[in-house]
């Protein structure tokens, strides 16, 4: 399963340096295709890994070293940060009158998904550290929140809110994608007797695409192309600790699959 581990580190390492050397030198066309090149290498491999592998294990174990419970509430503050994105959102949709109803209503919407998000990803939280007390897979219906939440965040990325015109934006949408993948994966998988291979592929391409997103937004701020707290960076810092929460459940899968072979 490891065969490919280095390689895909370094592909996207080099998908993260050839978009810092592209936001430094403003925007040049050939380290654009570097950076989707080696990003999108780096998703292949995962690919190889994922699909040739076989899963014993469940995708959801309680008994985790890797501090779940800990990164389930870093995610509810990555919630928390989209729902102040999403009312900056509301507030913008407001003051400008040629905004249409219904781009305001998906604003709307994604902000209530999200303050809801927050106490799901609490819940998740609370049920890996005390699961003799919570168990959130009991919740039923009340889970799809995380899912409608990344539905809607789809949607509003189909608007004009983020237009696909520059690197950041196709960014952020093709991590909105890789999140509704690893969420809806997550959730069709929680009382499966072991994940399946798209799953474990899900968990770990967003986990490294949102990290590689993070990490190029923070430049662009230090390089004065965004701001901390304009509404495209707190949306990129909740996707990452969203990420995380996925990127070391696969972490936790792989390091059970292990020990049980």
């Amino acid at each position: 399963m490891r065969k490919y581990s280095i390689f895909i580190v370094f592909s996207f390492v080099l998908s993260a340096v050839f978009r810092i050397i592209d936001i430094i030198l403003v925007s040049r066309v050939e380290f654009k295709i570097l950076f989707f090149a080696m990003l999108f290498l780096g998703f292949g491999l995962i690919g190889i890994e994922s699909f040739k592998a076989d899963f014993t294990v469940k995708t959801v174990s309680y008994d985790s070293i890797f501090h779940l419970d800990t990164f389930a509430f870093i995610c509810v503050c990555g919630m928390f940060a989209d729902f102040i994105s999403s009312a900056e959102g509301i507030y913008f949709c407001i003051i400008d009158n040629t905004v249409n109803l219904m781009r305001t209503m998906l604003e709307v919407c994604q902000c209530v998904f999200a303050l809801l998000g927050c106490i799901c990803f609490l819940l998740i939280a609370l049920s890996y550290k005390k699961p003799g007390r919570f168990d959130f897979r009991k919740l039923g219906l009340f889970n799809l929140v995380l899912l409608l939440w990344a539905l809607s965040r789809c949607f509003i990325g189909l608007t004009d809110i983020y237009e696909l015109q520059d690197t950041s934006s196709i960014i952020m949408y093709l991590n909105i994608m890789l999140c509704l993948s690893a969420i809806y994966c997550f959730l069709s998988e929680i009382l499966n007797d072991k994940p399946n291979r798209f799953s474990v592929f899900s968990f770990r391409c967003f986990g490294c695409s949102g990290g590689v997103c993070f990490l190029t937004q923070i430049v662009s701020v230090a390089h004065k192309d965004a701001y901390i707290f304009d509404e495209q960076t707190l949306f990129v810092i909740s996707m990452y600790c969203i990420s995380l929460f996925f990127y070391f459940l696969y972490v936790d899968i792989m390091h059970r699959q292990n020990s049980f072979n």
